[in-house]
């Protein structure tokens, strides 16, 4: 019965995702805990990180006391004939937060031109929520509210500025929360373009649990139910791996990544909040999402990974569906920006960037 419980939990809303654990508290004479060496590591790694790039660090005012940590770099300017690419705005999934896209992305795509801001969501590490002892977790609308209001903080509302959204895992699920409106009548669009990464589909994870319980057996349920709401995932280097990377991965760079994710492996998301707001939930159209069909000049990309071990591919060709695009992809595991081929999925990005870019610009000249 335990178990049936903890499945219903993880199947109905998602993988819950994370807050930092903190510090544990101090007592004298007594030797710091993992925990307390866990997060001083991450806190060195986070100003390490920003020191070694060109990334800023900076803290936005949510208007309620919450402030947000958002990662930035700018653009190398390669053309000084040629516009400025749109800028791109990245949202992570569960057990992350903005140092997962900072660590290989933010830079590469830095190089090539574009412009960036990784945000981490409210309940974070970085973006600890003041009102979490009070309150349940933040539910999915105060997410978006949180990341439109970074859009207008940032001027990204402006019409000739319009971000490109880059969503993963339960990011996906922010994303398309937030484009819902855009699509409507007398609605403003939100973004340039929007790429979802190893998603969460639309209708959640209850279907894919299914179809694991099938097709994998109740094993790889429990080891995601426990990795997730037991947060095993983030302390055990084994499940860990299995959850985000590659065999090929060395066992340093998991225990690099693992003591970050473990800092982020709190409940982010209120799961009720999540499994009645689901997308596919509040869309008019039956299978093409209702904000696609009104909005048809949004470019849309939809990524999935050949070795995922947490979505697969039939919720990629659902979400892709959902988008009205083909899905694609990739080599690899869950984590496409960290993995080992992470070059490889960033110049996915960059190609399709390229190409609707060039195409737009080809068709303002004429």
């Amino acid at each position: 019965a335990g178990l049936c419980i903890l499945v219903k939990i993880w199947a109905e809303a998602s993988y819950t995702a994370s807050v930092a654990s903190g510090l544990h508290s101090c007592q004298p004479l007594i030797r710091p805990t993992s925990g307390q060496i866990s997060a001083f590591t991450s806190s060195l790694h986070m100003r390490r990180l920003v020191r070694r790039r060109k990334a800023r660090e900076e803290s936005f005012d949510m208007g309620d006391g919450f402030r947000m940590q958002v990662l930035s770099e700018d653009g190398k300017k390669l053309d000084l004939h040629s516009p400025q690419p749109p800028p791109l705005v990245f949202i992570h999934g569960s057990f992350h937060s903005a140092w997962c896209w900072a660590e290989k992305w933010m830079g590469y795509l830095a190089e090539k031109g574009y412009p960036s801001y990784a945000i981490s969501l409210r309940g974070t590490a970085w973006s600890p929520d003041p009102l979490a002892k009070d309150v349940r977790a933040p539910s999915v609308e105060q997410h978006v509210v949180d990341l439109l209001r970074f859009l207008r903080l940032k001027n990204l509302t402006d019409p000739q500025r319009l971000p490109i959204i880059i969503a993963h895992s339960f990011g996906g699920i922010v994303a398309m929360k937030a484009l819902e409106g855009s699509g409507r009548e007398g609605a403003s669009r939100r973004a340039q373009g929007v790429a979802l990464l190893c998603s969460v589909p639309p209708y959640g994870n209850g279907p894919m649990t299914k179809r694991f319980m099938e097709s994998r057996g109740w094993r790889t349920v429990w080891d995601i139910t426990r990795g997730f709401v037991l947060k095993d995932g983030s302390k055990d280097a084994a499940l860990c791996k299995k959850f985000f990377f590659s065999e090929e991965m060395s066992e340093d760079e998991v225990e690099k990544h693992r003591t970050r994710i473990q800092q982020d492996a709190n409940p982010f998301f209120d799961l009720n909040s999540v499994s009645r707001r689901l997308p596919s939930l509040h869309s008019r159209e039956s299978v093409v999402s209702d904000w696609v069909v009104g909005n048809p000049s949004l470019e849309r990309l939809v990524v999935g990974a050949s070795d995922d071990f947490l979505v697969d591919h039939k919720g990629i060709q659902d979400t892709a569906q959902f988008l009205g695009v083909p899905p694609l992809f990739v080599k690899g595991a869950h984590d496409v920006m960290l993995d080992v081929g992470w070059k490889e999925n960033a110049n996915v990005i960059a190609d399709w960037l390229e190409g609707f870019l060039s195409t737009k610009s080809s068709n303002q000249t004429n």
